[in-house]
């Protein structure tokens, strides 16, 4: 379930990212000292001191972490609203909108259409920051073969509370010159270099690794 009920005008979006890796892109993006998020022609106007921060506790709490008033811009709308980020489980948070003054509680108000392309397109960012760490990764690394071997990289996701044991795992892999837990919509990057026949093999091998949900191969151009 993405959404919940619109019958008070009342939105909410699921981010799957680490509660504590979207909090801090939450105040990155609303950080500026006047901070307009902006998608087509929906705008919300807010101010970095307007934010009310709570700190995340060690076990999941279902009082907003952070929550910020504003006012929501779009053709023939001008509405006051409240955006928060709330918690939504142990690994996901909830982007949360709704508005502040008087307002209509039909589905068809507009703040609901134009309120959910913001929280859709404030979610793309939280994903998009979030995964910073792995791109830069990426890029930084060289991608040329050595000594004839090819080289690939393998994006895991896993089950909570096994990454640090699918690190050391992946890293016992002849083929794997390095693995790392990262943040983001991955929980490992694994770098590996071998002739095309072993590389192959790999993502299967890491696939049987336990914990392991999803393994994405990526290869250099």
């Amino acid at each position: 379930m993405d959404t919940m009920p619109s019958t008070t005008s009342y939105l909410s979006l699921r981010v799957d990212v680490p509660v504590r890796t979207a909090v801090a892109a939450f105040d990155h993006v609303l950080g500026l000292p006047e901070c307009a998020l902006a998608v087509d022609r929906v705008r919300l106007i807010t101010s970095s001191e307007l934010v009310h921060r709570i700190p995340v506790p060690r076990t999941p709490s279902y009082v907003a972490y952070r929550s910020v008033h504003g006012l929501l811009l779009a053709p023939h709308i001008r509405r006051r609203v409240e955006l928060e980020l709330a918690p939504w489980s142990r690994d996901a948070t909830e982007l949360g909108l709704r508005p502040t003054g008087r307002a209509s509680r039909s589905a068809t108000d507009p703040v609901v259409s134009h309120g959910y392309r913001l929280l859709t397109h404030l979610r793309d960012v939280i994903h998009f920051w979030a995964d910073q760490p792995l791109r830069r990764m990426t890029t930084t690394t060289s991608t040329a073969p050595v000594d004839g071997l090819t080289r690939c990289y393998v994006l895991l996701q896993a089950d909570p509370g096994v990454v640090g044991e699918i690190v050391q795992q992946a890293r016992a892999l002849p083929t794997v010159a390095d693995a790392t837990a990262t943040t983001g919509s991955y929980d490992v990057f694994v770098q590996a270099a071998g002739d095309g026949a072993v590389i192959r093999q790999l993502p299967e091998q890491l696939r049987r690794l336990p914990g392991v949900t999803r393994v994405l191969i990526c290869l250099p151009k």
